[in-house]
């Protein structure tokens, strides 16, 4: 989602949200909101980058507005009392409906007569402008190809066309793109494991990622976010709302490179990719910095020197060391995410990585023989 769209006007009224946040629902209520985002009043934080549903609730309306967002923004009590606010999360909307934006922009209760941007986040500007930006198409379909390659060109973008995920990968380490637009069932290599590959490589984690499949469930879409994906488009969208999407996705990146920063960070589902292959892929790349995972109120924190973990410890359990790894490597569901940095620390691990796991491969056997 284009940054402008998040700062749209903010409509002063009190809509009901239900979101979900480890195993309980929680309700919330807001006079913030726009058809970009919304900010919620509450003291029960979740970590930046969150993306989960929505439910909002609008005033003299039965049926509620489902959207999948991302945490943007967390204004803390100490930060709150400085600005005089009140603390609480700044959602994004990743994926919102066109008949719920125009529900929203349309609630008869609403007042345009205040501003209220979400905390921490920039005034809108003009959207950038990306001609000469290339794209690669990731597309087996001839149709699609040339579909939308010839109105992308006319819009002045450099077009780059792959038929499987693999040639894709091949393409993207030759000469990185602007920005990839994928399918997700393809042969070989499906789109969902070319986003985790390139999202796995330092070079080319920064690479706006844009899904566009004939199947595009809710599912898919929040699993998409979820793994870095810049949007999730529909194959029977419009080719100028396309294009238009993907010039967003292109403007918002030119506009604030701080985000393709921010993208470095390596991030992700458990589900979807295993501790073992993230410590691995850490190794290989002999990365430095902290990871930390999080999963029904436990959180877990591994400090990493130049692709070695030396240092790990859960809460709430106060496990700490090698042990604390072993059990870490058992977890098959929750977050995780990494961001550079150093230790300085003892190692307190005393393991290389294949030793670690093949430890607990033999700790994993003897217990299924017991």
């Amino acid at each position: 989602m284009a940054k402008h769209d998040r700062q749209s006007t903010r409509h002063r009224t009190e809509i009901r949200v239900r979101y979900r946040t480890h195993d309980e629902n929680i309700t919330r209520f807001t006079e913030d909101v726009s058809a970009g985002g919304l900010f919620i009043r509450t003291l029960a934080f979740l970590p930046i980058n969150t993306v989960l549903p929505l439910y909002l609730q609008l005033p003299d309306e039965d049926e509620e507005i489902a959207v999948i967002a991302r945490i943007a923004h967390v204004l803390g009590t100490e930060q709150a009392v400085e600005l005089d606010r009140s603390p609480g999360m700044g959602f994004e909307f990743l994926d919102l409906a066109p008949e719920a934006r125009v529900r929203l922009e349309r609630c008869e209760v609403t007042r345009r007569s205040k501003d209220l941007p979400i905390p921490g986040v920039a005034p809108p500007g003009p959207v950038t402008d990306v001609r000469g930006c290339r794209i690669l198409l990731v597309e087996d379909e001839g149709f699609v190809q040339r579909r939308i390659g010839g109105l992308f060109m006319r819009r002045g973008l450099r077009l780059g066309l792959a038929a499987t995920g693999v040639e894709a990968l091949t393409k993207c380490l030759q000469t990185p793109p602007d920005l990839v637009l994928s399918d997700i069932v393809m042969p070989a290599m499906d789109g969902w494991a070319l986003l985790r590959m390139l999202k796995a490589r330092p070079e080319l984690t920064h690479v706006p990622f844009v899904f566009l499949s004939g199947r595009v469930t809710e599912r898919d879409r929040r699993q998409a976010y979820e793994m870095g994906a810049d949007d999730c488009i529909p194959k029977a969208t419009p080719p100028e709302e396309i294009l238009d999407r993907v010039v967003r996705v292109l403007s918002r990146y030119r506009e604030d490179p701080q985000e393709m920063d921010q993208r470095r960070v390596l991030q992700g589902n458990l589900s979807h990719v295993t501790l073992a292959t993230v410590i691995q892929m850490l190794n290989t790349e002999r990365r430095s910095g902290q990871l930390t995972l999080q999963r029904k109120g436990c959180s877990a924190r591994v400090d990493v020197r130049e692709g070695k973990p030396v240092s790990c410890h859960i809460d709430p359990f106060d496990l700490t060391g090698r042990d604390a790894l072993i059990e870490l490597l058992d977890w098959d569901a929750g977050q995780f995410e990494f961001a550079p940095g150093e230790y300085t620390g003892d190692d307190e691990i005393g393991m290389s990585v294949v030793q670690l796991l093949m430890e607990h491969a033999r700790l994993a056997d003897d217990a299924e023989q017991d």
